[in-house]
């Protein structure tokens, strides 16, 4: 019997509180604690109420069941709801979720003297009605839903009843204050709202309709702060970021990550201590939001510093070169993420657990690192510096794609420690990767410039396996003396050959990683006074005879269109010994009238010829000799981007007898 009637008192205790929470579940105002109150702009959005049809309409001698907008015949029923007025001027919004037509009126007084001070039923069926009027702060008041029908009285009614007050910080210049919370604190977030609200200037910087935007203002005390907003169940929240002052904002950051009742969350680490900063909330869509509240806060997260706040995933390289294999980041942590270090290349390869490797080279020069893995979506980010916000790291450079293997080339300083940070495009860990430093390089990579060129020696000469990967894009169209090719964009490798002599060579480039791979030849280096560009081929695989017109030192650049910046290739230089028969003008070849002739000059020359006519506009002198017999007083010769010279020359053979 005992534990029945403590059943019995539990369940009649959980109907009561439900009845309380969610609806006005009765239609009499008297005795009035009995009537449900309702909270003045609540972070939680509107009340539900139900007007059921067994209700019937509170005419007693509290109140009379004509209204200023209703009257008797078509008030079918009615329920109540009271609140406590928090400003001199408060608003009343109802919707109807059903096909029905609300009506509101609003009192004050005591039971069996109350007071009409406003109706209101502007619409008819799902009409959303709107009662504002003025209120004395603390007063109480009582609101009377009403379901209006002129016809039958059955059927219920459901909707939405919200108490709200308009906005006070509609624009920049009144701007409700914030105060960052201590570091490390939970968010400590006040009630807000945007009923009443209009578009402010300046326009927004941020996605959605700023149409009811409201503004808040905080101090920064340290270079990072967290704005948090949580829209109630039907507000679509957008948060912009402003810098300035109200005359002259600039959008610093926006965050529109989730929908209606979602939570915003935007991070910002780039400000200045002591300087005010201004946030502009809305609600995403066009018109008025279903609900129009939400709460915000300003929280001030913990700073990482270096080396203690990287983790367990901390690798302190001794020495250069280094090299690893079989390493994962499992069991890692994700401690280095894209809201707490400067982000180097693209902040979605801060997801997954990270390792972090140390070094601090003993020399400056350029050194390369390489990470090979079975993974996807991985990332690999160099800094100077601890990576951390505020504490003083740089990005030096980075490595991120699809692909599980990675190169980044970079020129490191003698004495600064440096932090690489693996990481992935995806929130778990990267499995089995093998990575590799090398010690840097003094005057940059082995090639990659004419000051370390790689020596040719003698020929035939021949290399495998090369890469203009990480020796940088030292000479473009740009340089003094360039080709002009377009097969100077990319990185480029340099390769010297020193001539005794005027010499024919023939330049051949295979197993190229991509057709956009070239090679330039030039007298002297380019980018100096005495450049000068003896030709060049591209296409990936190919090949050609050249000139050298004389002793001195030639430069072989194998380079790419870039993109790609960087190829793979093996290079060959062999003497050649294709030369052309027509070299001299006494060796001319007969051209006959009529017939097109194709002809090669690639390892001729201009030794033992007349001057250099007046017409010619540069470039070798390799030249080749024709002769012709014209039949008539007028002759015709074609050729395609060649420099040609007519002559009349005779040619004198001299028999020498000892």
């Amino acid at each position: 019997m005992n534990a029945f009637k403590f059943f019995l008192t539990l369940y009649s205790f959980a109907f009561l509180f439900a009845a309380t929470e969610s609806l006005a579940q009765t239609n009499n105002l008297c005795p009035q604690n009995s009537v449900p109150t309702l909270p003045v702009n609540p972070c939680t959005g509107s009340t539900d109420y139900s007007i059921d049809q067994s209700w019937s309409v509170d005419n007693t001698s509290n109140v009379s069941n004509n209204t200023a907008c209703v009257s008797s015949g078509n008030n079918r029923r009615d329920g109540w709801f009271r609140f406590v007025a928090t400003a001199t001027t408060s608003s009343i919004v109802a919707t109807v979720e059903n096909n029905r037509n609300v009506a509101l009126a609003v009192y004050s007084g005591a039971c069996g003297s109350m007071t009409e001070l406003g109706c209101v039923n502007a619409g008819g069926n799902g009409v959303t009605e709107t009662l504002t009027f003025t209120t004395a702060i603390g007063t109480t008041y009582y609101i009377r839903v009403i379901r209006y029908n002129s016809g039958s009285t059955n059927n219920d009614m459901d909707g939405t009843i919200d108490v709200v007050t308009a906005a006070t910080n509609d624009n920049c210049a009144t701007a409700t204050p914030l105060t960052p919370g201590v570091v490390g604190a939970a968010c400590s977030s006040i009630c807000a709202g945007v009923f009443g609200a209009t578009a402010s200037s300046p326009a927004t910087g941020c996605s959605g309709t700023a149409n009811d935007d409201v503004w808040f203002s905080f101090t920064a005390t340290q270079l990072s702060h967290v704005i948090t907003v949580d829209g109630s169940s039907n507000f679509n929240a957008v948060v912009e970021l402003l810098g300035g002052n109200c005359g002259a904002l600039s959008n610093l950051a926006c965050a529109d990550l989730t929908t209606d009742g979602g939570i915003e969350n935007l991070t910002f680490n780039n400000l200045t201590a002591g300087n005010t900063y201004f946030i502009r909330v809305y609600d995403y869509d066009p018109g008025a939001p279903g609900d129009y509240e939400f709460s915000i806060c300003v929280t001030s997260p913990v700073i990482p510093t270096c080396p203690a706040s990287l983790g367990g995933g901390v690798v302190n390289v001794a020495s250069l070169p280094y090299v690893s294999t079989g390493r994962t980041t499992n069991g890692r942590g994700n401690d280095i993420t894209a809201t707490n270090a400067v982000v180097c290349g693209n902040s979605n390869y801060y997801q997954g657990l990270d390792e972090v490797f140390v070094f601090t080279p003993a020399v400056s020069g350029n050194l390369s690192i390489s990470l090979t893995s079975g993974s996807s979506n991985v990332g690999m980010m160099l800094y100077d510096g601890c990576p951390f916000i505020g504490q003083g790291g740089v990005c030096v450079e980075y490595s991120q794609s699809n692909s599980g293997n990675q190169f980044i080339c970079a020129n490191v300083i003698a004495g600064h420690t440096y932090y690489l940070v693996v990481d992935r495009n995806s929130a778990s860990n990267l499995n089995n990767y093998n990575i590799s430093i090398s010690a840097p390089s003094p005057g940059g990579a082995p090639g990659s410039t004419c000051a370390n060129a790689i020596t040719v020696p003698s020929l035939p000469f021949s290399t495998t396996g090369q890469t203009t990967q990480c020796k940088g894009n030292d000479y473009t169209n740009a340089s003094t003396g360039s080709c002009t090719s377009l097969y100077e964009s990319g990185e480029d490798m340099v390769f010297s050959y020193t001539a005794t002599g005027s010499e024919c060579i023939r330049i051949t480039l295979s197993n190229t990683s991509s057709t956009q791979a070239g090679f330039l030849l030039y007298e002297n280096c380019p980018g100096s006074a005495g450049a000068n560009c003896l030709g060049y081929i591209g296409g990936g695989n190919v090949a050609g005879n050249f000139s050298l017109p004389g002793a001195g030192t030639y430069y072989i650049i194998v380079d790419s269109w870039d993109p790609p910046s960087s190829v793979n290739f093996d290079l060959s230089i062999a003497a050649s010994g294709a030369t052309s028969p027509n070299d001299f003008p006494c060796n001319a070849l007969t051209l006959p009238l009529g017939v097109n002739t194709n002809g090669n000059n690639s390892c001729s020359s201009g030794l033992l010829e007349p001057a250099i006519p007046s017409c010619w506009t540069g470039g070798e002198l390799n030249t080749v000799w024709y002769k012709v017999v014209p039949t008539g007083t007028t002759l015709v010769i074609k050729t395609f981007l060649v420099l040609f010279q007519i002559l009349k020359l005779h040619c004198i053979r001299v028999r020498v007898s000892v």
